[in-house]
């Protein structure tokens, strides 16, 4: 099923896709090696670490998964002690893949969860020879700009993209495929009845606009 939204939505048939949730592998039974490569490369400590909502690798394609849902992509960072190695990490990977100065993209716009996740990312699919997709999830009411901002200090090409989509993206691409049976129908229940609090009138507001 991720294989067949994330080909939907970018457009490239995709497959033998590993799912790695929270830096954890289910096939080496612990911390994914290939991230923790990439955070001593670029000065992290293990316990203190980048860390994506979810990491796909595919046969072709290394993807990033940052899902927000009440949250946003503003986040700064609480220490800069390591904030040259970002910069020189990599043989100066950063100079590779970011238009503008580190302290610009994450201290004055806000984007150092993003930075750090494109910086890791992109490094780490060149290592492994794979295309390379930074994929914010984010909820299609929220954060429209959020392409247009972060993509202007980005060094993209045609094998690393930053892309934006939607919960309700996902949602219209689930309900719309041809997959049936007791998964689908949980996941569109999930989609309709989730929801993320009270609003200032007390009501209970619904998550998706579906």
């Amino acid at each position: 099923m991720v294989e067949m939204v994330l080909s939907s939505i970018i457009g490239v048939t995709l497959k033998s896709s590993e799912i790695i949730y929270w830096s954890y592998s289910q096939k080496e039974n612990s911390i994914w090696s290939e991230l923790n490569k990439a955070r001593e490369e670029f000065g992290e400590e293990i316990q203190r670490s980048s860390e994506p909502d979810i990491i796909i690798k595919t046969d072709t394609t290394l993807f990033f998964i940052e899902a927000k849902l009440t949250a946003g992509n503003e986040t700064i960072s609480r220490n800069t002690s390591n904030s040259k190695k970002y910069e020189t990490g990599g043989d100066n990977w950063f100079s590779k893949v970011f238009k503008s100065h580190y302290k610009t993209v994450a201290i004055d716009e806000k984007k150092y969860e993003l930075l750090r996740f494109w910086l890791l990312g992109t490094w780490m699919a060149k290592q492994q020879g794979l295309n390379f997709y930074l994929v914010n999830l984010v909820l299609s009411e929220r954060e429209k700009n959020i392409g247009t901002i972060f993509k202007r200090h980005l060094n993209e090409n045609q094998r690393m993209k930053f892309i934006r989509i939607t919960w309700e993206d996902i949602y219209r691409q689930i309900l719309n495929s041809n997959l049936s049976g007791v998964d689908k129908d949980k996941i569109i229940k999930y989609f309709k009845n989730k929801t993320i609090g009270y609003d200032g009138n007390g009501k209970l507001q619904r998550a998706f606009s579906i």
